[in-house]
Parts: structure tokens; C-alpha cells; sequence
């Protein structure tokens, strides 16, 4: 899955953790431009891969990149 957690969320936060019972991949975004603390579920958990990004064409890059590992 491909989430983005620069604003903590419950839902994401939960469909993290089910994609992670299920063996999924896991990428999640963060956008390093805002004053905000990652979650300490996300930053802590090393199933997750983090990518941090300042601006759309990084994001897009770091999504295209992990869809290239996964095939």
C-alpha cells in the first residue's frame, strides 16, 4: 500500500497495521515541508519503508520507485 502520513490519522493508521498482518508492502509518504511529528507507529515500525518528500514530483518519484522494486 502507498499512504500518506503527514497528518496522523486512525483509518490510516489502521490500514497500515492490516496490510501489515497481511504481508503487504508498505510505503508511506511524508511530506518533510510541515512542522508536524511523524507518528511514532509509522516512524518506529520497521515494516514501513518512509519517504520523505518536499514537493508533488519527489512524491510521484518515491511511489514510482517502489512499484519498480515490487515487480
Amino acid at each position: 500500500i502507498v499512504a500518506e502520513v503527514s497528518t496522523p490519522s486512525i483509518g490510516v493508521g489502521y490500514e497500515i497495521a492490516k496490510a501489515e498482518g497481511m504481508n503487504k508492502k508498505i510505503l508511506c509518504l511524508y511530506n518533510a515541508l510541515q512542522n508536524k511529528m511523524m507518528s511514532a507507529m509509522v516512524s518506529g515500525n520497521p515494516n514501513v519503508k518512509i519517504a520523505r518528500y518536499k514537493n508533488l514530483e519527489e512524491a510521484v518519484s518515491h511511489i514510482d520507485s517502489f512499484f519498480r522494486l515490487l515487480t
